[in-house]
């Protein structure tokens, strides 16, 4: 989309971030997983994380978004009323068929009657997010006003160690050693660019369904509901297939 020299554009305005209350690094993770020191290193090697935030207990999605969101609208100087839309991406909602972001509007007293939605994409959540927000802003048919997108997750609790479960591909892939717990928020609204500002804006999007299976939590959602096989399995274990990383030298 093209934007007119002084033209209104919808801009982030504000940013803000939570994390969990423990820190953990590679050896904590080596530990929890059951693995030899030093498993972590090497699997994440070349890609730079050495230490991560997770939750203590009773902590939730919700709660780390909310530390998010405050955050940033304090960044904006407005205050929670000023909301508008608020939207949320995570793959770990605080409970099924509520929305998280239900939950987020509720605990900062926003208004009851503001867009609050979800997406659960995981990593690219927070984009979709964005452009959704972006969208409306500019859309005929869109809510302006301050639009609140956060993305957030807390994955530490559905890992567990290799040899913890009876199932075979639990065993041989329940590996989590990418996940943190943490949230970010931004403030989205119209505004005057500066002069000379880039007024060019666009998102590219695009899915590839053939990896669908790599990354995730089996069981939960329709096609596997959790019963106590599944448990046991630790089918609610958080898998990522390790065959392309642990070929590295």
């Amino acid at each position: 989309m093209r934007f007119a020299e002084g033209e209104m554009m919808p801009a982030i305005i504000s940013v803000g971030m939570a994390t969990g209350d423990r820190l953990v690094t590679n050896t904590d993770v080596d530990v929890c997983l059951g693995k030899k020191i030093g498993f972590t290193n090497r699997v994440m090697n070349g890609v730079g994380i050495e230490q991560r935030f997770w939750v203590k207990e009773g902590q939730a999605t919700s709660d780390l978004c909310v530390g998010a969101l405050r955050q940033a609208i304090d960044s904006a100087g407005i205050v929670s009323a000023d909301i508008t839309s608020l939207l949320v991406a995570t793959s770990s909602p605080d409970m099924q068929a509520v929305s998280t972001a239900a939950v987020i509007q509720k605990k900062l007293a926003l208004s009851n009657r503001i867009l609050a939605s979800n997406n659960s994409d995981a990593c690219p959540g927070f984009i979709f997010g964005l452009h959704r927000a972006f969208t409306g802003l500019t859309s005929p048919l869109g809510e302006k006003g301050y639009y609140g997108v956060i993305g957030g997750e807390v994955m530490s609790p559905v890992i567990g160690k290799d040899d913890e479960f009876s199932h075979e591909k639990r065993r041989r892939e329940s590996i989590a050693i990418l996940v943190g717990d943490a949230a970010g928020a931004v403030i989205a609204k119209m505004v005057t660019p500066d002069k000379e500002a880039p007024t060019n804006m666009g998102f590219a999007f695009g899915a590839d369904g053939e990896y669908a299976d790599e990354l995730g939590v089996e069981a939960g959602g329709s096609k596997l509901p959790i019963n106590l096989t599944v448990v046991q399995e630790g089918r609610l274990i958080f898998i990522w297939t390790e065959r392309q990383y642990l070929s590295r030298p």
